[in-house]
């Protein structure tokens, strides 16, 4: 139904569009995951991201505007004399944000090997695993990110209609407590920082 949001455990959202015949070819345009994930979570993140990252966050309703507003503060802590992240620190939650965070990503130049796209289905994926005990069916998010995001490659092992290489534990239970074990050891192993280190992102 047109302009429904189904929740996920108060976690991520669906706003629903067009309804998908394909389970494997599960994106629309009218369909687009949403979050609102806190500035905590993502200085915990080994994912590098940058001023056009927050802008792809802030135009996806992945996070809210006090995000960019405590990025900026945290690098002007650190010493920064930019003149936009000055005036994003000092801003309150307003239009304003939006503008300066334009500014700030035209001035960066474009060296990330991943796109904005892939560094946010990754960070979502983050964020899916360490709430997934408030997360009703957690795979089913999973391959909504996965087809929402461009399918990125390092999902597809967390997604039940891929191809798998592993052998069948007996039962479709069996068989996806292994992919949110398996889940469990990438995201602690490649997305999360070290417990102790936090440079500002």
């Amino acid at each position: 139904m047109e302009g429904r949001s189904r929740p996920s455990g108060g976690i991520l959202s669906l706003v629903e569009g067009s309804h998908c015949k394909s389970q494997a070819n599960r994106r629309s345009e009218n369909r687009m995951v949403t979050a609102n994930i806190p500035f905590q979570f993502l200085t915990q993140l080994a994912v590098q991201f940058n001023w056009s990252d927050v802008l792809f966050g802030l135009n996806r309703g992945l996070i809210r505007r006090q995000i960019a507003i405590d990025r900026a503060t945290s690098h002007v802590s650190a010493g920064s004399n930019s003149a936009e992240e000055l005036e994003l620190a000092i801003m309150h939650d307003s239009d304003d944000v939006q503008r300066v965070v334009v500014q700030l990503a035209s001035l960066e130049h474009a060296s990330d090997e991943l796109s904005s796209e892939h560094k946010w289905a990754l960070i979502l994926l983050a964020w899916i695993e360490v709430n997934l005990a408030t997360i009703n069916d957690p795979l089913s998010v999973i391959e909504e990110v996965y087809a929402d995001f461009g399918y990125p490659r390092e999902l597809s092992p967390f997604v039940r209609y891929m191809p798998s290489d592993k052998p069948d534990r007996g039962s479709v239970s069996l068989n996806e407590a292994r992919m949110l074990e398996e889940l469990h050891a990438f995201v602690s192993s490649t997305l999360l920082r070290p417990s102790k280190a936090s440079e500002p992102q």
